[in-house]
């Protein structure tokens, strides 16, 4: 997935917060079938899926 798609999902997304077990905060951002997680105000990008074929 390419940095400019990747800003675009962080930019135009559905925003989630979740906490990690061990107490971290994320926030999840989700566009179509992509999400990317972010951690210290996104300005972390800490996984890319890219999800296809309902998986």
């Amino acid at each position: 997935m390419s940095p400019t798609f990747v800003e675009d999902v962080i930019n135009r997304g559905s925003q989630t917060e979740v906490i990690t077990p061990s107490g971290v905060k994320r926030v999840v951002h989700s566009l179509g079938s992509a999400k990317v997680y972010t951690e210290q105000g996104g300005t972390i990008v800490v996984t890319v899926n890219s999800l296809r074929g309902g998986e």
